[in-house]
């Protein structure tokens, strides 16, 4: 503020759409990121200033440019729907791990990280050991609950929705028949360490709310601080569930 200056400087904004906006909240975050290339392209050819006539030609180039914006939602289901639908549910613990960069026809594809894990508990299926892919970076050593599926969520997030139509990078990330999981659909829930060491009671947590949250007697954790922002203290809340009836709830459905 204040200081004159030609450059460009830009901002990146960590974004965390709850479910119950995620189609307006991802559209606008889309928008944000197309608007920022077009500006990037158009202000490596010329010299930026910050005018008025600068910023009707960056609009006009914006909204003549030819592309298809579409919201990814994501569906509201209940836990049933999640415990029928995934091919195994279970405790595991994560053994090893490495980042998953598939080369296709001279292209890398950036398919997230692929996961080996010891199943501690199945609530269903009956695999000790399972290989899984996801988005999400995950703790070496850390126990999570999973819901595992065929179906490779985060590819088709990555590479088919809001407008992309790059099939060969989501077939390219979908082959082999692997299972998958992904934390931005509600399929890995965290085990807490340091709730469990604070409180002796077992819980999983999750950044985003589940669909089904609203069953179980979930917490918001707010985190509190009088030197940090509060925008940045509620992007990292999180909700946390008890164990107990987490499992209650996965042992009735596994016994149907």
């Amino acid at each position: 503020p204040g200081e004159k200056t030609n450059n460009l400087r830009v901002v990146l904004v960590k974004f965390r759409p709850a479910p119950e906006n995620t189609d307006t909240a991802v559209a606008i975050v889309e928008l944000f990121r197309r608007s920022l290339e077009v500006l990037l392209i158009f202000g490596r050819k010329i010299r930026i200033k910050i005018m008025k006539k600068t910023i009707i030609i960056f609009f006009s180039i914006l909204f003549l440019t030819p592309f298809s914006l579409k919201a990814y939602v994501v569906k509201k289901i209940s836990l049933k729907e999640m415990f029928s639908r995934s091919s195994q549910v279970a405790q595991v613990e994560i053994s090893n791990g490495k980042r998953n960069i598939i080369l296709r026809n001279n292209k890398n594809y950036d398919c997230g990280f692929k996961y080996m894990a010891e199943v501690v508990f199945n609530f269903k299926g009956k695999k000790r050991k399972i290989a899984f892919g996801s988005e999400s970076k995950l703790i070496i050593g850390g126990r999570y609950l999973v819901f595992l599926n065929l179906e490779n969520l985060d590819a088709k997030l990555n590479y088919l929705a809001m407008g992309r139509a790059d099939v060969n990078g989501y077939e390219t990330c979908t082959e082999g028949g692997e299972l998958y999981a992904s934390a931005f659909h509600s399929e890995i829930f965290e085990f807490d360490p340091l709730w469990e060491v604070i409180t002796g009671d077992l819980a999983v947590k999750s950044i985003l709310e589940a669909p089904f949250i609203g069953s179980m007697r979930a917490k918001k954790i707010m985190l509190k601080s009088d030197e940090a922002p509060e925008k940045y203290l509620q992007e990292a809340s999180y909700w946390i569930i008890p164990w107990d009836e987490f499992e209650l709830k996965l042992d009735a459905l596994s016994l149907k």
